[in-house]
C-alpha cells in the first residue's frame, strides 16, 4: 500500500510511540514520498459469482469482476455464492 499519511513523522524516524519498532521503507512516486506497508491478508473471503463449474472455477459479472477474483486469491478460505444455479460441465 502506498500512503503519504505518516511520511516525515515520528513513525518513520523510529521515535515514539512504541508501536513502530523500526523505520518504515519510503519511496518517491511522482514527486511525493510514500510509506510502504505490508498488506493485510484475510482469513475468509465472501464473494458472489455469476456461474461456477464442477471444478470450482468461477465466472464474475458486472462489479463483482473488480475485486472478487483478487479477494478469492488472497484469502485463506473462500466462500462463493452463485447467482446462476446452472452448474457448468468441465470440458476435457
Amino acid at each position: 500500500m502506498r500512503s503519504p499519511t505518516v511520511s516525515h513523522t515520528d513513525a518513520i524516524a523510529n521515535a515514539q510511540p512504541a508501536e513502530y519498532p523500526k523505520p518504515r521503507e519510503t519511496r518517491n512516486f511522482g514527486g511525493r514520498e510514500f510509506v510502504l506497508e505490508e498488506s493485510i491478508k484475510g482469513d475468509i473471503a465472501l464473494i458472489r459469482a455469476w456461474k461456477v463449474d464442477e471444478a470450482g472455477n468461477t465466472i464474475f459479472r458486472y462489479t463483482a469482476n473488480n475485486f472478487s477474483s483478487a479477494m478469492s486469491l488472497s484469502a485463506k478460505v473462500t466462500i462463493v455464492e452463485v447467482s446462476n444455479q446452472d452448474l457448468l460441465n468441465v470440458c476435457g
